[in-house]
């Protein structure tokens, strides 16, 4: 059950925290049981929460408002898939050791699904891109 370990992996993160020997991950927890989706967060301090959506890492700071901006209860499959995507670019965008083939996973009652990888669109060629001459100041 997804909600059971979430809860187990924050006793065992919360415990090495307070060893002094944490486990330097941030994890999201996601399933499905008796017909309710499940997302959980636990960081590298045990602490814990329950959300809708997250993203961690670097996406934790740049993908996270593009989502709380665009999530709704009533988001279908593949606007939320557009979602992701939009996200997913915005990072390749910011990151500079972020790719263009990304990987979408979901989970619903029948278990959990993976995509094949594959590549997003990119544009690269807006009108200030192409004026790229040093005119001494900016």
């Amino acid at each position: 059950e997804p909600k059971a370990l979430h809860g187990w992996l924050s006793r065992v993160y919360y415990g090495r925290r307070c060893k002094f020997d944490p486990l330097w991950n941030d994890l999201i927890v996601a399933g499905y049981r008796d017909g309710q989706g499940f997302v959980g967060i636990v960081d590298k301090l045990g602490t814990t929460y329950e959300e809708n959506f997250s993203a961690s890492g670097f996406a934790a700071h740049i993908a996270m408002p593009l989502l709380r901006n665009s999530w709704n209860p009533d988001i279908t499959e593949d606007q939320a898939r557009q979602l992701l995507e939009e996200c997913c670019r915005l990072m390749f965008y910011r990151h500079t050791l972020a790719s263009t083939q990304i990987q979408i996973a979901h989970v619903d009652e029948t278990g959990p699904h993976v995509s094949e990888p594959y590549r997003i669109t990119t544009k690269w060629d807006y009108e200030a891109f192409k004026h790229t001459e040093y005119n001494g100041f900016w």
